[in-house]
């Protein structure tokens, strides 16, 4: 699990300590059998007193031979281009490998927040929170469908956001809206989930909100009338074939704050085909390679490049090496 808190913050990482962890018991379940389907209700329970912000995770799913948790932190940003990032991860530390699952609760605080307001992300749930001093703040992995306007949304009422899940019957020119209302309560659309829009051929362009963090893999696969698309700076993953077989999307705009992209998202546009052999750059990472790689070939990633992209390099077994400039400060696994 991995928490994004854009946040007024003074944090010293070993500050970040599990002070309570309770197993509730085995499940008696794999991976494989549990297939993601949750029965339990994860949850993440935020309290703020003073400085120090006391995090719950409740129902954390993890392997049985875990015997405790890590908890590591980062501090990025804090310019004027970026807000202060503090990049919390929670690690199980297992002895042993096993299949069958367990629920932990799992316990820590941070210390030296200033702000009762900021924006807090995990890979359920993300949006703008206000805590009130001493008063928790339950965030349940709890959605609500609805539909608006001819699109459909999840909704989570706490966190005041939205996901656009289907647009699969909109025709033509569509702008996406940054927020929706609904019984009078108002939310901010922050993704567009897997396949919301895969294989609607009647849509010729679409314009993407500012409010929009992620586009899911395969959202607008098979869009073969999609001729356009400008993608915001606000915008950090794009999933994994997202555009795959836009065969008319000629134009593509990918800002440099993207930081993910999924394998074959582009593969099958005629933007990724009009493309020149070689490394391909989107934004600041360094994406695959397209086309047959000579025998002996040495590649030198350009400076500037921040990501080389998960599965960017997967077969090339021409490759003899690869030299990679201090700009670098991920690279994917598999490559």
């Amino acid at each position: 699990l991995m928490f994004l808190m854009g946040i007024l913050l003074s944090v010293n990482a070993q500050e970040l300590t599990v002070s309570d962890v309770q197993n509730s018991g085995c499940l008696r379940e794999t991976r494989e059998t549990r297939a993601g389907e949750y029965g339990e209700s994860r949850t993440i329970i935020l309290t703020k007193e003073g400085a120090s912000l006391k995090v719950q995770l409740l129902n954390y799913y993890s392997n049985c031979g875990t015997e405790g948790f890590e908890v590591t932190s980062n501090m990025s940003g804090g310019n004027n281009d970026s807000p202060l990032l503090l990049t919390v991860g929670v690690t199980p530390i297992c002895n042993a490998d096993m299949d069958c699952m367990c629920l932990y609760n799992v316990s820590f605080t941070i210390n030296g927040v200033v702000s009762n307001s900021f924006y807090f992300s995990c890979w359920w749930c993300e949006g703008t929170v206000n805590l009130t001093e001493g008063e928790p703040l339950v965030l349940e992995d709890s959605w609500e469908e609805v539909s608006i306007d001819g699109l459909d949304y999840k909704i989570h009422r706490v966190m005041h956001s939205a996901q656009l899940t289907n647009g699969k019957t909109c025709e033509g020119e569509l702008t996406i809206p940054s927020e929706v209302r609904y019984e009078g309560q108002k939310y901010t659309v922050i993704n567009i989930i897997s396949s919301a829009f895969s294989e609607n051929t009647a849509l010729t362009s679409v314009t993407i909100p500012n409010s929009i963090i992620s586009i899911g893999g395969s959202a607008f696969y098979g869009c073969t009338g999609l001729t356009s698309i400008i993608i915001p700076e606000s915008v950090k993953k794009i999933g994994y074939y997202a555009f795959k077989g836009c065969t008319n999307l000629t134009n593509i705009t990918i800002p440099n704050g993207v930081t993910q992209i999924g394998n074959d998202a582009f593969t099958g546009t005629a933007w990724y085909n009009n493309l020149p052999d070689g490394v391909v750059y989107v934004g600041s990472i360094a994406y695959t390679y397209k086309g047959t790689m000579p025998e002996g070939t040495c590649i030198t990633i350009k400076e500037g490049t921040s990501t080389i992209n998960q599965d960017a390099f997967t077969g090339c077994r021409n490759l003899v090496s690869v030299t990679i400039p201090g700009s670098v400060k991920t690279i994917g696994y598999d490559d």
